[in-house]
């Protein structure tokens, strides 16, 4: 049936009903609270590998061998050539995470204790960075052998399973190979990552399930289909991560570690109006954004370039575009220092007296010189401090 020209109206409408599914299973999963999805995305995490794993197993059967892909010579001569294409693919490869450095605050902070994070980050990063993208080289590799054609994308090589043998295994595989993993990316990376952004901006009336359930809706409005029309497009937006959130990435790293030396005053971040350290003009810090244009305008030229081959630019302009991710972390870094230290914003080094929100233990407040909540004398001072009714009637119920 899929091999038919004429169905294709049929192929289309089928695509559009797998689309809507799946989105309706991920409202499923939104349900669930960021913070109890552990264990879930652990068993996740272990389908999709062996999934990815088992793929290029078969790839490789099904060849006889890994394809001629891996064994063919560079088409890019020259050692300056060989360099900066190496220099950019790193570069690819850094923006392909870089939604996941820059969100990495929103998950690391359901860690039990300082640094339970650190040994997951360790083992996962370099090692699934590795694993998971080497068999994606062997498998698109093996597919040129097996149909004649490179296929690098994954739901297009379960569509030539089904066109090949369209039977109830075949169907069954093509509906779980994959589809696990691309639940999990879409709650952490999109829904999840959006939901936090819009509960910080409008609190009242948005939580983090809502957020998550209005990024799921905008989603389909940018027609995220197209966005893997084929690997150069694929690898364009990966490159586009690099060029915006490189420059987002370095500013909050400074602002945290270097401006502010860690030192932050919490009753602060949540108040909305110009009473806060953190409002700065209008909730608009000016040197964040003039530190970000310092660090994003250098890089779109060549980012143009990369997009559009006939627009042409000087090629130091290229060169700087194939260095986006680490060029712009670093001047929007140093910019943004300077700045602070020319134009020092409000409140720096200044933190609560007392535990507003209840975040520390006993023991953790003592170490930090703060009192603890767990007293009626503290009470008034948190009421003050604009503390969420929520958390007040709680700590009024526990005295």
């Amino acid at each position: 049936m899929l091999k038919s020209p004429s169905n294709v109206q049929v192929i289309l409408i089928a695509k559009f009903i797998g689309f809507v599914l799946f989105s309706l299973l991920t409202c499923c999963f939104l349900w669930v609270r960021p913070e109890k999805t552990a264990k879930m995305l652990l068993v996740m995490n272990c389908i999709s590998f062996a999934s990815l794993l088992g793929i290029a197993i078969w790839a490789i059967k099904a060849a006889h061998g890994l394809g001629s892909l891996l064994s063919a010579g560079p088409k890019v001569r020259g050692s300056y050539k060989t360099g900066w294409a190496i220099v950019q693919s790193v570069s690819c490869v850094v923006g392909a995470i870089a939604v996941g450095l820059s969100n990495q605050a929103d998950f690391s902070r359901f860690a039990y204790k300082l640094g339970d994070q650190v040994a997951g980050q360790l083992f996962s990063i370099p090692v699934f960075g590795i694993l998971v993208p080497l068999l994606g080289c062997i498998t698109a590799s093996a597919t040129g052998r097996i149909y004649g054609e490179v296929i690098w994308n994954p739901p297009v090589l379960v569509n030539k399973w089904l066109e090949m043998d369209y039977t109830a295994a075949s169907r069954i595989s093509a509906v779980f190979t994959g589809s696990v993993s691309q639940i999990g990316i879409n709650l952490i990376d999109n829904a999840y990552a959006g939901g936090m952004d819009l509960a910080g901006l409008l609190p009242r009336w948005i939580n983090i399930r809502r957020g998550a359930y209005l990024t799921l809706i905008a989603s389909v409005l940018f027609q995220p289909w197209q966005l893997l029309s084929s690997a150069s497009v694929f690898l364009n937006v990966l490159s586009a991560y690099s060029v915006v959130l490189g420059p987002l990435t370095g500013i909050m790293m400074t602002d945290y570690w270097f401006v502010r030396r860690r030192k932050l005053k919490l009753s602060h971040l949540y108040r909305a109006d110009s009473t806060s350290i953190y409002w700065f003009w209008h909730g608009i810090n000016a040197r964040a954004f003039l530190a970000w244009t310092i660090g994003f305008v250098p890089l779109l030229p060549g980012y143009i370039n990369h997009i559009n081959p006939d627009i042409h630019v000087p090629e130091a302009m290229k060169n700087l575009y194939n260095l986006a991710f680490p060029l712009g972390l670093l001047s929007s870094s140093l910019s943004f220092y300077i700045l602070c230290r020319v134009w020092p914003p409000q409140g720096l080094g200044q933190v609560d007296d007392t535990d507003v929100f209840d975040t520390f233990t006993d023991a953790e407040a003592n170490r930090l010189g703060i009192a603890t909540c767990h007293s009626l004398n503290n009470l008034d001072v948190i009421k003050t401090e604009k503390t969420p009714k929520s958390t007040v009637e709680r700590l009024e119920l526990n005295n």
